[in-house]
Parts: C-alpha cells; sequence; structure tokens
C-alpha cells in the first residue's frame, strides 16, 4: 500500500534552533492508502527541508525498515527542478518510508537541518547612573521550504555537527521584525539553555524573524576607562552586574551589542561590541570604544642594569579633560619575574601576571603614577 504524505497534513509543528543548526519535529495525520499486492505501507514523506541532514531523521508511529531519499535536480544552466542523474547539485525532495504496521493513524518524524540559525543581539541605552536593555533573537530560515503555525525554542550553547551537507544557497535574505509581549521562558537542558518562544509562528523561507526576548531597565551600571599596557588612549568599557537585585539575573546567550545613549532629545549610537554567553549572577563587560578626552603617557624615569637583575622607575602621566570624576586601569607590560621596589598606588596582577593600576582622577585634571621594580635580567 501507498500514500503521500505532505505539510497539509501537519498537526504539530516545532523547531529547535541552535547557533548552527535546527531540529524538526513535525506530526502528521497519515494519508489513506491505495491498495495493492504488497503488504507492507509505504508513504513518501514531501516538503522536507533542502538542507535536511539525511542520516539524523527519526520515525516514530510506524515501524519503518527502509527509508529511500529521493532528490530533484538544481544547476545554474537550467533553474528548474526536475529528476536527473547528473546535476550540479541534488536537492532532496521526499523520503520513500516502508513500514509494517497498517493501523498506525500518524507519523512523527524528527531530522536535522542545516540554513535555519539564531543569534542574540542587544540595545543597550546608556543613562547617566543606569542603563536599559533591549535583548532580541534573531532567527534566520534558509532552509527552502517554510515553516507554518510552529512553535519556536533556541538553544544556548555550541553543539558540535556530525555532518556535512549537500546544497548550499545563497539567496537572499527578507527581514521581518516582531515583538512578543510574553517574556520568553529559559530553562537548562543538558549543559545548553532552551529558550521556549510564546505564541506562534510562520516561519517562511529566506526571512529573518526578530522576536522580543526581554526588555530591562534601572540596571547600575559603571563606566572604566582602560589603558591597558601603554595604550595612549583608553578604552571605554560598560560594567554591570547580572543579577536580580540589579534587575537582571538572567541568562545572556552570545550575540552583538549596540550601544546609545539620550542626547537632545534623541538617541545617539555610541559604540557596537559583542559578549560571549553570559550566566547569571556574573558582570557584564564591553568595550564601545576608545576615549578621545582620556589619555596617558608613559616615560621611562630611570634604567639601571645590574648582574642579576633590571632597575627601571617608570612614570605615567594620565589626563582627563572631562567635566566629571572617572576611574581608570593601566598596566606595566613586564613579562618577566618582578618585584616592586615602589608605587605611588596599589596595584593587583591580571592574567599575565603583570602590575595593573586602578584609580580615579578628577575632572579636568591630570594624574601621576610612580612604580619602581626590579625584574630578571636572563628573561630581558
Amino acid at each position: 500500500m501507498y500514500g503521500k504524505s505532505t505539510s497539509a497534513q501537519t498537526t504539530s509543528l516545532s523547531l529547535t534552533v541552535y547557533n548552527n543548526i535546527a531540529l524538526i519535529n513535525e506530526t502528521r495525520d497519515l494519508p489513506r492508502y491505495k491498495s495493492d499486492s504488497n503488504p507492507y505501507i509505504s508513504i513518501e514523506y514531501f516538503d522536507i527541508s533542502n538542507y535536511i541532514d539525511e542520516t539524523s531523521v527519526i520515525i516514530t508511529g510506524m515501524d519503518d525498515f527502509i527509508m529511500i531519499f529521493n532528490y530533484l535536480c538544481c544547476n545554474d544552466k537550467n533553474p528548474n527542478l526536475s529528476p536527473c542523474d547528473t546535476c550540479e547539485n541534488l536537492i532532496p525532495n521526499s523520503i520513500l518510508i516502508k513500514g509494517n504496521n497498517i493501523d498506525s493513524k500518524e507519523i512523527k518524524t524528527y531530522y536535522l537541518t542545516d540554513n535555519i540559525r539564531w543569534s542574540s543581539s542587544y540595545t543597550i541605552i546608556l543613562d547617566e547612573k543606569t542603563l536599559e536593555i533591549h535583548c532580541w533573537f534573531n532567527l534566520i530560515n534558509k532552509s527552502g521550504i517554510d515553516y507554518n503555525n510552529a512553535t519556536l525554542k533556541v538553544i544556548a550553547g555550541d553543539v558540535n555537527l556530525a555532518y556535512k551537507n549537500l546544497y548550499i544557497s545563497n539567496a537572499p535574505i527578507q527581514a521581518t521584525k516582531l515583538e512578543s509581549s510574553t517574556p520568553i521562558a529559559d530553562i537548562g537542558i543538558a549543559d545548553y539553555y532552551i529558550y521556549t518562544v510564546p505564541d506562534k509562528y510562520n516561519f517562511l523561507n529566506n526571512t529573518l524573524k526578530r522576536i522580543k526576548s526581554f526588555y530591562k531597565n534601572g540596571i547600575v551600571y559603571s563606566k572604566l576607562y582602560d589603558f591597558g599596557y601603554d595604550s595612549i588612549n583608553a578604552n571605554i568599557i560598560i560594567k554591570f552586574q547580572n543579577t536580580a537585585e540589579n534587575n537582571l539575573g538572567i541568562p545572556l546567550p552570545s550575540g552583538n551589542i549596540n550601544s546609545f545613549t539620550r542626547f537632545d532629545g534623541n538617541l545617539e549610537f555610541v559604540g557596537g561590541s559583542t559578549i560571549k554567553d553570559i550566566p547569571k549572577d556574573r558582570e557584564v563587560s564591553y568595550i564601545i570604544g576608545k576615549a578621545f578626552d582620556v589619555t596617558s603617557q608613559r616615560k621611562i624615569i630611570a634604567y639601571q642594569k645590574y648582574a642579576d637583575y633590571i632597575l627601571k622607575e617608570v612614570q605615567y602621566i594620565v589626563t582627563n579633560t572631562k567635566n566629571e570624576t572617572i576611574h581608570i586601569k593601566i598596566c606595566e607590560p613586564i613579562y618577566a619575574p618582578w618585584e616592586m621596589t615602589f608605587a605611588t598606588d596599589r596595584y593587583e596582577t591580571d592574567k599575565n601576571g603583570n602590575p595593573c593600576f586602578q584609580t580615579t582622577i578628577e575632572s579636568n585634571s591630570k594624574k601621576e603614577i610612580m612604580l619602581s621594580y626590579k625584574y630578571d635580567v636572563k628573561s630581558n
């Protein structure tokens, strides 16, 4: 017995989207069969992704014992899809599923597909002491088919892939924009975080769908001017705590950040950056650019070489021409076993083992930092 199954028979559809792949979970009513002499049933399953991973397909609802994948041909000279023996690209068209339980009324299919992925993006608006954050989930479908009335879930975390697909498309993306009014729930699954998007969506081919994940305001932040190692202009670093006490406390997936500030009744862009996955109760830190009016100068005051070590005295002059007090950080590059003999300010060592000074500088003023240290001459 033989029957066809198409997306018109879909009763339930969900997509779990990763940053590099998607899992399709689809339930369909089984078709009526055409009687023949074959004691087994054959279902030809149409409306599948052009980028299906054939080795990932799982069928439940019938005792399948063989799957035959049928392809269509696509090439640049003849863009019309048609069965053929030799062509430039093979596009999956259907799965012929053979089984032996004729009494089944529905079939559930799972498979992985490429060319569906997601990413996070953040819009942050910086006020004087607090910020507001808008998080968006950006889902891209270039799989070759539409997914209608689908439940969407996204997974934060990197998963390994075990396959390479047959066909890669360069079709353009058309953008759509949609904001959900219901908060997106996040739940831990295995070693990842899964976010379930409320409601159901038509996820059309060649579209980018933006869905609002969350909005939070009143988040206290600080600004640090970090010179790193002997830099003239400081990086502007925004820092805040991802905690419930700071009106946040939400796992933040990797994504791009665009930061703005209010000026003369409008928003002005002040810098972009990216973040990696940040769990709740951790600090968020990102660079928005380099400061124009916070500078430093480094000068070696003394340099003496002895048999076993070198003694060096260094002066930093940090200038703040802003009309506000700022916090700065500056580090001395040594990269050798060292011992501090004198320092005007307190310091801590960074991950490279070098001394770093953090201090405040009043508005429209200069700050001198002096240090003297000796280090192993063999490491010079």
